[in-house]
C-alpha cells in the first residue's frame, strides 16, 4: 500500500506501535443499523431486511489524530452489538399513492439530520483541554515554532542593523549639504537635505545638542522655503475685496491656508478664561489693518515649550518666528478687533539663526537695534535648548 513507507518510518523512529481498531456504523435506507470493525480492505454486504447493498470503507492507513486515538483506546468508540431499529414504514402495508408517500416519509426520517447527528456523536470522542494541548503542542511543533521565532528575530535584527548602518553613512553628508544650502539661503535644497538628516538622526536615536540644532535648522529651512511670496496684507486685502457669496473664512483657507508668515512682533501670553492653568492664549500684541478691518493674529493654541508663557501680569515679549496661516474668524477678538487671523500652533517655529534671518529680512543697520535683535535670537535658542534638555 501507499502507506507502507510511512509505517516503516514510524516504526524506525518511534518503535513498533499497534493502531487501535476503527469501528463503523452504517444505517440502511430501510432503517436497519449495522456496526462493526473496519478491515484493511473495503467491505460489501447486504441488508438482512431489504437486501440493499451496503458499502463499508476500509480502515484509515495513516496515523490517526491523537484525540481520536485516545477515544479508540479508551473504548469510547467501540460499537455495541447491532440492534434492529424496529420495523420501518416500508414494511407496513401501503396501497397506491398513500403507501408510497408513507414509505418515502419513513426513508426520509431514517436519514434525517437527527439520525446523522446521533451517528456522529457515537464516533466523535470527548477530549479534555489538557489532552488537546498535549496533542496540539507536540515536541516537533514546539521546535518548529522556536526555530521560526529565532529566524524571524534574526531577520528583524539584521534589517534594523542595516538601517542603522545606512543612517550612519548618510547622516553626516546630508547635514553638511543641508547647512551649506542654508548658509547660501537656498532654503528649498536645505529643507530637502536636512529632512534626510533628521530621519537618519531619528533612526540612530540621537537627542544630543548637535542633533537638536540640526532639527531646529530643518524646521527653519522648511518654513523659509514655504513663505508667502507676496505681502500678506496685500493678499488678504485682495481676498476681502472679492465679490463672492463664499464665506470669508472659506476663501482665506482656500487661497492662503498653509502659507508661512515670517514675523518679528511682540507676543502676549494670557490665560484662557475657561482654563487658566492648562490652556494659555498666545496672540500678537499689535493689530494688522487691512482696508477698514482691524485684524489680530492669534495662535490656535499655545505652541508649547520655549514660547512666552502666561504670567500673573502679562506683558508683551518680542519674538521672531514663522507660522502657517490656518483660517480667519470675523469678530470675537475684542471690542476693537474686527477679525482674528488664526495661526497654526502645531508647526510654528521660533527663529534662532542669524544667518537664516539675514536671508529673509535685512538685519538692522543701527548697532543698538542689532544687539537687541541678536539678543532675541539668543534667548529663543536658549529657551528651546533648555526645554529639550528637560524633556530628556
Amino acid at each position: 500500500m501507499a502507506s507502507g513507507w510511512l509505517q516503516k518510518a514510524q516504526s524506525a523512529v518511534f518503535g513498533r506501535r499497534e493502531e487501535p481498531p476503527q469501528p463503523y456504523v452504517v444505517t440502511c435506507e430501510c432503517g436497519m443499523t449495522y456496526s462493526g470493525i473496519r478491515a484493511t480492505k473495503p467491505q460489501k454486504t447486504a441488508c438482512s431486511r431489504c437486501g440493499n447493498d451496503l458499502f463499508i470503507f476500509p480502515a484509515c492507513p495513516y496515523p490517526l489524530p491523537a484525540s481520536v486515538e485516545i477515544g479508540l483506546r479508551g473504548g469510547d468508540l467501540i460499537p455495541s452489538t447491532p440492534k434492529p431499529a424496529g420495523k420501518s414504514a416500508a414494511e407496513k402495508p401501503a396501497a397506491g399513492k398513500k403507501g408510497a408517500k408513507a414509505a418515502a416519509a419513513a426513508i426520509s426520517d431514517a436519514v434525517s439530520p437527527k439520525a446523522t447527528k446521533a451517528a456522529r456523536a457515537l464516533v466523535e470522542p470527548k477530549v479534555s483541554m489538557a489532552e488537546w494541548v498535549r496533542s496540539a503542542f507536540t515536541p516537533l511543533r514546539i521546535v518548529m515554532i522556536a526555530l521560526a521565532a529565532t529566524v524571524g528575530g534574526t531577520i528583524a535584527i539584521a534589517v534594523r542593523n542595516a538601517r542603522i548602518e545606512s543612517a550612519r553613512r548618510e547622516v553626516e553628508p546630508a547635514i553638511d549639504r543641508g547647512l551649506k544650502a542654508y548658509a547660501s539661503h537656498d532654503y528649498a535644497s536645505a529643507s530637502e537635505e536636512l529632512a534626510i538628516a533628521v530621519t537618519a538622526l531619528d533612526r540612530l536615536g540621537r537627542t544630543d545638542v548637535a542633533a537638536q540644532q540640526v532639527r531646529q535648522r530643518a524646521k527653519e529651512a522648511h518654513a523659509a522655503a514655504g513663505l508667502l511670496t507676496s505681502p500678506f496684507a496685500d493678499a488678504l486685502a485682495e481676498i476681502l475685496n472679492e465679490k463672492s457669496e463664499e464665506a470669508l473664512s472659506s476663501r482665506v483657507e482656500r487661497r492662503l491656508a498653509g502659507q508661512w508668515l515670517f514675523l518679528d512682533a511682540p507676543l502676549l501670553a494670557t490665560a484662557n478664561l475657561e482654563s487658566r492653568s492648562t490652556n494659555p492664549q498666545l496672540a500678537v500684541d499689535s493689530a494688522l489693518i487691512v482696508g477698514k478691518l482691524a485684524c489680530q493674529l492669534q495662535f490656535s493654541s499655545h505652541p508649547g515649550k520655549g514660547w512666552p508663557q502666561p504670567k500673573a501680569e502679562p506683558s508683551p515679549q518680542r519674538a521672531i518666528f514663522a507660522a502657517q496661516l490656518e483660517t480667519i474668524r470675523v469678530g470675537g477678538g475684542g471690542p476693537q478687533v474686527d477679525a482674528v487671523i488664526v495661526l497654526r500652533s502645531s508647526t510654528a517655529v521660533l527663529w534662532t539663526s542669524a544667518e537664516g534671518y539675514a536671508g529673509l529680512i535685512p538685519p538692522p543697520t543701527d548697532e543698538e537695534e542689532r544687539k537687541q535683535w541678536q539678543a532675541v535670537l539668543d534667548e529663543q535658542r536658549t529657551a528651546l535648548e533648555s526645554s529639550s534638555v528637560s524633556e530628556r
